[in-house]
């Protein structure tokens, strides 16, 4: 995913920012969806926190994005 992806999936940008060319090549970056920030941070804010999540851990959250289900190329 890089600089542009959420507004081009159509995905909104809830909380913070969206990866900038700054974030190309890090990993250490994460965006989150509402779904999984609730029930990791509840109602916080997690921007500015960090999550650790498989082998590329840590990451510092930098945004929020809208939860969005994927149906699959049926649908």
């Amino acid at each position: 995913v890089g600089p542009g992806y959420f507004r081009a999936a159509g995905i909104s940008i809830l909380e913070g920012r969206d990866f900038g060319l700054e974030d190309l090549g890090r990993q250490d970056r994460i965006v989150l969806d509402t779904t999984t920030t609730r029930r990791l941070f509840g109602d916080r804010s997690p921007i500015g926190l960090t999550v650790s999540y498989g082998a590329n851990s840590p990451a510092t959250v930098v945004g929020v994005v809208a939860t969005v289900m994927d149906r699959g190329p049926e649908s």
